[in-house]
């Protein structure tokens, strides 16, 4: 008595036709062209960040009800 197998999936479902979503976005890219082609090598400028100051403690409020 022979037992019926399912078919395999590589048997009924092809996946060499499949195109990934990366694959679909890559090709819009690349038909695109170089109509929106950013691809300078200059380096952006960035504000000048200064060093934190230290912390120094202001008890002074402590004072303010005294006289």
């Amino acid at each position: 008595m022979m037992e019926k197998r399912a078919p395999r999936m590589m048997d009924t479902n092809s996946l060499f036709g499949h195109e990934s979503t990366f694959d679909k976005m890559a090709s819009h890219v690349k038909s695109l062209g170089g109509r929106s082609r950013d691809v300078s090598t200059k380096q952006p400028e960035f504000p000048k960040i200064e060093p934190p100051k230290p912390y120094k403690p202001d008890f002074s409020f402590m004072d303010k009800g005294k006289k």
